[in-house]
């Protein structure tokens, strides 16, 4: 025996995993959430667009990208965060897409822009907190990067 604290050791990296997978997760929900509800609540021009760089960039191989981003700098808690990140928002983005698109043909969404609503009081007012229970709700996010290792 070296005489080191078991449990300790094992509260000290459950400390990291914890701050590490909530962080990834609150940042990418935050991604997700904000682009997924423009995309379904401008359409449009901007929606096809915004669609085609998503498929583009869960294209990009992410261990690849894992492998060539720490031969190049020191691997680090904040760069492996960022790299979950930046595979992992795109998920949400498509719940929100069409949870908003729904919601924005919506009567009362219409009853408030011929009121004259801007749109960011409809969208932070009336769209955005009946679309978060499906955001709640959601257990996993099927394209994230982490369901496919």
């Amino acid at each position: 025996m070296i005489g080191r604290d078991i449990l300790a050791r094992l509260v000290y990296g459950f400390r990291i995993a914890m701050a590490f997978a909530l962080s990834t997760m609150v940042i990418c929900y935050s991604i997700g959430v904000v682009i997924g509800c423009a995309m379904g609540f401008f359409g449009g021009r901007f929606d096809l667009i915004t669609q085609r760089l998503i498929e583009v960039w869960s294209m990009v191989p992410f261990l690849y990208v894992i492998m060539i981003l720490v031969s190049i700098t020191k691997p680090t808690f904040t760069l492996f965060v960022a790299i979950n990140v930046l595979f992992g928002w795109m998920g949400i983005t498509w719940y929100m897409r069409t949870m908003t698109y729904k919601e924005s043909a919506r009567e009362y969404v219409l009853a408030a822009r011929a009121l004259g609503a801007s749109n960011t009081r409809i969208v932070l007012k009336h769209i955005l907190p009946n679309t978060m229970v499906m955001v709640i709700t959601l257990r996993r996010l099927p394209s994230s990067p982490t369901s496919q290792r």
